[in-house]
């Protein structure tokens, strides 16, 4: 695999390489995050076309740093992602401030300390696990191996701001998962994990539901909780969500 592209970043001149985090812009100008968000700090426009641009409205993109395989190309199928859906995973800036993250973000409530909690998810351990943010904290928790992990980092933030669609908290238990479920993240062996809730000593807890062990997860404390009954929150769109 080559190590860098020959494309270069608008801003610093720098070829793109296969370690860097690079973003694109929604008038659809490729830089890298660094370059771009610091920009941003001081600009609400594009650096290249100078268009208005917002941190939040700007996404992670990955870039194949393989060869060219022509039979790929041609053999297979158009695959469609989520930015028709009207739904959208956003990098975390800490820079994002509460009021911003209330725009676009889906709320859960507050937690014991009265912070707001956001539908999220982090990277960890190879796994992109749902999680909840805190604005005030900045950072999420997220259950893994027995324990709950407090992340500032590799953070996305579930954006809804533009989606029509209904969401809810749909009852479920034993590994089942109701329709509309809204795959939110997976584990290092690909399998899909999705946002859940559930009951635990009196109190209403997220985290993540992994079908395989039947059961929800969730940070409690220090460590991690489970629940075999549990709510699951779905995603039912609009007839309108997929234009042709």
């Amino acid at each position: 695999m080559a190590s860098t592209l020959n494309i270069l970043c608008g801003i610093c001149s720098e070829f793109y390489a296969a370690r860097d985090n690079i973003y694109v812009t929604r008038c659809g100008h490729v830089f890298h995050q660094q370059c771009l968000f610091h920009w941003l700090r001081v600009s609400h426009t594009c650096p290249q076309c100078r268009d208005p641009c917002l941190r939040h409205r700007c996404h992670r993109i990955y870039l194949n740093f393989q060869p060219l395989d022509e039979s790929t190309v041609t053999n297979s199928p158009p695959q469609l992602n989520n930015v028709y859906s009207g739904y959208d995973w956003l990098h975390i800036d800490h820079d994002m401030d509460a009021e911003m993250i209330k725009s676009f973000g889906l709320h859960y409530g507050t937690d014991d300390d009265g912070n707001d909690m956001y539908a999220a998810r982090g990277y960890f351990n190879q796994d992109l696990i749902p999680a909840y943010y805190c604005p005030q904290k900045r950072g999420v928790y997220v259950p893994w191996g027995f324990k709950s992990h407090f992340l500032t980092s590799n953070i996305e933030i579930l954006d809804i701001s533009c989606d029509n669609a209904e969401y809810k908290w749909v009852p479920a238990s034993e590994g089942n998962l109701p329709e509309n479920a809204l795959v939110s993240g997976h584990t290092a062996y690909s399998e899909p994990l999705y946002i859940a809730r559930a009951e635990h000593e009196g109190k209403t807890l997220y985290g993540k539901l992994h079908r395989q062990y039947k059961m929800a997860y969730m940070p409690y404390g220090d460590v991690e909780v489970c629940n075999s009954q549990y709510e699951v929150l779905v995603r039912i769109p609009k007839t309108t969500d997929n234009p042709q």
